[in-house]
């Protein structure tokens, strides 16, 4: 029994010493399409937005998390025409509030109605829930925010101070 416990302290311990420090790895938030002002266009993972620059990886999120080694691209301020940002995992959170929302209102129609509304409730289900889902991730799908720079100070810093 001692010997048992002792190899599982051993073991543990070796499974807590192996885990990564990750706590200085920046994760990119959103996904974006840059504009440059010679109307050349890139796509990739925002990483960093400094004052006057901003930081992107010219792969995609599933590159980014297979750990692809693309090098980061700097752009300047005055190099940018415009910025199209797209949030994560945009149409998923889409479908949970669409799909909350519908059975919700089903939810209030039982409590509120008496029992004669309750049968045909339940047929409502099979249609307003899907419709909230099916609704809820094309709103999901188009969250994007533009930024018009167009190689402005002033625009890139309020482009700054709305993603923080």
């Amino acid at each position: 029994m001692k010997v048992l416990i002792i190899i599982i302290l051993v073991i543990s311990g070796y499974s807590i010493s192996a885990q990564k420090d990750n706590s200085n790895i920046i994760k990119p938030r959103f996904g974006i399409e840059l504009t440059t002002m010679k109307g050349n266009m890139l796509k990739g993972l925002l990483l960093q937005v400094n004052d006057t620059s901003l930081i992107i990886y010219p792969g995609k999120r599933k590159d980014w998390n297979k750990g692809e080694a693309f090098y980061p691209v700097v752009f300047g301020s005055s190099n940018v025409m415009e910025i199209k940002l797209k949030k994560q995992n945009g149409i998923v959170k889409g479908m949970l509030l669409g799909g909350s929302v519908g059975l919700s209102a089903i939810l209030t129609t039982i409590l509120l109605n008496n029992a004669t509304a309750k049968s045909g409730s339940v047929n409502n289900v099979v249609i307003v829930v899907p419709a909230g889902i099916i609704g809820g991730a094309y709103m999901g799908s188009k969250s994007r925010k533009n930024f018009y720079i167009n190689g402005n100070e002033k625009a890139f810093s309020e482009f700054q101070k709305q993603i923080k």
